[in-house]
């Protein structure tokens, strides 16, 4: 906890000894400016620490302790950074932290403007210079009208602009009511055999319903339409995931239910290993708040021979004739086995014989 006391934002979170702290600098940036994301991870066994991030928008890259997150086409929004660490004993551990995007750029000229035609701007261009003026013989002629002066439009600092969206939103989800969330995540995975991941969030009015199979119920805020992410925790390659028939933002019924799903394919077999479902409300479409992240076990085992081979007949069950008939691949195997097991029999035999006669 260390970490925290220090001045670090992001909490730390802890797993199995390990430790992490993820922060961004700066935390308020215009549109299309970098952010970088540092991690600290303390393991007290002094054992090896692998980085990871994720971002919930625009792109983000690394794979040590700092990463470059890119904003580029994004405004008036915050982004939910990720930073995963993980050590050689396979516990792995993840903290959060949040940049704003400002609405608009500082300097960037409102739609529509034009350069004001009658006067030259001593800062050089935006203008068009004025015809001189005749010199007037008589001393006594009143001077000529004083040239007015451009109005330079002022840009409202992208702090404030931040801010007074976090204040909109923060008053937005006091008005929101609780629903409740249902996960369904095997406990037990078969190396390179897709299982299905199911998540499934009920509205205000239907918190009474449970579903057969969930791992429990969570209470928690729903908005009109909500996002859902599966994502593993530690090294991205432990797992492939797809998502079946349903996007990622789906429209949550007051009175109804909502439902994701996934296919989840272990690349090796594993003990241990992690799935994280992340939740975030959608405010106008353009924000999303992080409201629900928990992580889930899963076991990897290794498929036995017998059942790949009972998959593979009941999926294909011409190739195996195919096999084991004179002239397929399988067919010379067969032979020796047979011959062998002969053989084993008649030197049994033999001994048998030999033993009796003693």
């Amino acid at each position: 906890m260390w970490l925290a006391m220090a001045g670090w934002g992001a909490p730390v979170l802890e797993g199995q000894g390990l430790s992490i702290a993820c922060s961004a600098s700066p935390q308020v940036v215009q549109p299309g400016e970098p952010v970088s994301v540092t991690a600290r991870a303390v393991s007290p066994l002094g054992t090896l620490v692998h980085y990871s991030y994720s971002a919930t928008g625009g792109a983000i890259g690394g794979d040590n302790e700092t990463a470059t997150l890119s904003t580029a086409g994004f405004a008036g929004r915050s982004i939910t950074v990720t930073c995963y660490a993980s050590d050689d004993r396979g516990h792995s551990v993840s903290a959060k932290t949040t940049v704003s995007i400002s609405m608009v750029s500082v300097g960037a000229e409102p739609p529509g403007a034009k350069p004001y035609t009658g006067w030259t701007s001593p800062f050089g261009g935006g203008g068009h210079k004025v015809a001189s003026l005749p010199v007037l013989p008589q001393p006594q002629s009143p001077p000529p009208p004083p040239v007015p002066q451009q109005k330079i439009l002022q840009v409202a600092p992208p702090v404030a602009d931040a801010y007074s969206l976090g204040n909109q939103v923060e008053a937005w989800k006091q008005t929101l009511k609780n629903g409740a969330l249902e996960p369904f995540v095997p406990s037990t995975m078969v190396a390179g055999t897709p299982s299905t991941v199911e998540v499934k969030i009920h509205g205000y009015q239907d918190t009474q319903s449970q579903t057969p199979g969930a791992q429990g119920s969570n209470l928690l805020k729903v908005s009109q339409y909500m996002k859902v992410e599966l994502l593993p925790v530690g090294s991205p390659g432990e797992f492939t995931i797809t998502p079946q028939g349903n996007d990622a933002i789906q429209f949550v019924p007051n009175d109804g239910a909502a439902t994701w799903l996934w296919s989840v394919t272990p690349t090796d077999a594993a003990t241990r290993q992690q799935l994280q479902i992340s939740v975030f409300l959608e405010y106008q479409g353009n924000v999303e708040q992080d409201v629900f992240d928990k992580s889930y076990l899963v076991n990897v085992n290794v498929q036995p021979l017998t059942t790949t081979i009972k998959n593979d007949y009941t999926q294909n069950p011409t190739a195996w004739f195919k096999y084991v008939l004179p002239g397929g691949a399988g067919f010379g195997a067969i032979v020796s086995v047979v011959v062998w097991l002969r053989s084993r029999r008649k030197k049994k035999k033999r001994g048998g014989e030999g033993s009796s006669r003693d």
